[in-house]
């Protein structure tokens, strides 16, 4: 067999021989293996990982696709977390195809003004009855398809290698929450704290904390009226990148928060998740404000049809969650809150404020802007009466 280097990082091994695809791949962990033993350089011990792309010739496979197929398959690795193995699959071509013609309708789309923020009400849980008050407005990006539909970033940043045009997103959203929130306490007189939901990337331009420094001077907005909320925090490695830029936000003024905590993929476009490694190291390492839980986890709650194991160990999981948050300093927000009986059980567990479809559904600036004029304040959210908290012995994290 022959080994040789690409250039850079990158080398390739050229197996020759009638050799099945378990066997290749066997190799390739046996590499692995051999390449996470630990080497000492000058007194120190340091350690190298490596993703690896396997790809097969066939007949009429020239040297060029079978290195372009091993190279597709190494970055489908890297994708997926790196350190592992991957195989060459045809789907992967029409992946890149479908990537490069979606970071251009990206670029496009930001050059021409195709995003837009909507605004959600973000509530505290009080513990009287009555509706609950509004604090807070929560601001995340939509785009306007060709056929007038408004898509989710989970819905066009659906993988890592958007990154780059998800940071590039992720600043255009900050700038422009800064802007419309200024201009909404001017002209409206509604100046509570907007939330911008972001990729934990877009902290990775080098410029991002001084366009959001400027955006802020520019405006006379104060800082401790911003949170900037991070999801797809990807890996502890990948944190601990973008932790300047935490820090000098947060010097600044900014609130900093954690969202999706205990998500699956985040609703930022980035993959990862808060519930993860890295998750809890932003929990220590971050300045953060507050605490997002995920709606997946929120939909559990007080949800009848759920029994056995789930039932019996969802309210402690959830108990403890808020202990943990509550113990570092943290305001806990619940997301995609849809019925009262949540938002009363959540109350119950000590959390802070809850958005979702109970309380509103997510306006455009002129939306908000005809609700405010029309009640001459910011509108109440529609959600049922919540009963005052039960008097007695109050949860054990309380």
């Amino acid at each position: 067999d022959t080994v040789a280097r690409l250039g850079g990082d990158e080398f390739a091994a050229l197996i020759c021989g009638d050799v099945e695809q378990n066997q290749l791949v066997e190799i390739a962990e046996r590499l692995l293996e051999q390449l996470r033993r630990p080497y000492r350089v000058s007194g120190a011990e340091v350690t190298v990982a490596a993703s690896i792309g396997v790809a097969f010739a066939s007949a009429g496979t020239t040297p060029g696709e079978l290195l372009r197929n091993a190279d597709l398959a190494m970055y489908r690795a890297k994708s997926k977390g790196k350190n592992r193995v991957e195989v060459y699959a045809p789907q992967m071509r029409a992946d890149v195809l479908r990537r490069t013609v979606l970071d251009r309708r990206l670029r496009a789309a930001l050059r021409d003004g195709e995003f837009a923020l909507l605004h959600q009400p973000v509530v505290e849980l009080g513990k009287s009855g009555g509706p609950p008050r509004i604090v807070a407005l929560e601001a995340s990006v939509r785009w306007r398809s060709a056929r007038g539909a408004l898509l989710t970033p989970a819905e066009f940043l659906r993988s890592p290698e958007t990154g780059e045009r998800a940071a590039e997103l992720g600043a255009w959203a900050a700038a422009r929450a800064i802007e419309e929130a200024s201009r909404r306490g001017l002209e409206a007189s509604v100046k509570l704290p907007v939330t911008v939901r972001l990729a934990a990337d877009a902290l990775r331009r080098a410029d991002f904390a001084e366009r959001v420094g400027s955006a802020l001077d520019a405006t006379g907005l104060p800082p401790g009226r911003l949170v900037l909320e991070l999801v797809g925090s990807g890996s502890p490695a990948d944190l601990v990148a973008i932790t300047g830029a935490v820090e000098a936000l947060h010097r600044a003024g900014v609130g900093i928060g954690l969202g999706g905590l205990w998500a699956g993929p985040s609703a930022g476009g980035a993959a990862g998740t808060a519930g993860g490694a890295a998750g809890l190291e932003a929990l220590y390492r971050w300045p953060l404000s507050q605490l997002r839980l995920d709606a997946g986890l929120v939909r559990r709650v007080a949800d009848p049809a759920l029994g056995g194991r789930e039932a019996a160990r969802l309210p402690t999981l959830t108990a403890a969650v808020l202990q943990l948050a509550h113990g570092l300093g943290l305001l806990v927000v619940a997301d995609g809150v849809t019925r009262p009986e949540q938002a009363a059980a959540l109350r119950e567990f000590g959390c802070d404020r809850a958005q979702g479809l109970l309380f509103g559904a997510p306006q455009t600036e002129d939306e908000l802007r005809t609700a405010v004029a029309q009640a001459s304040r910011v509108p109440a959210p529609r959600a049922a009466l919540l009963p005052p908290l039960r008097p007695g012995t109050p949860p054990a994290h309380r």
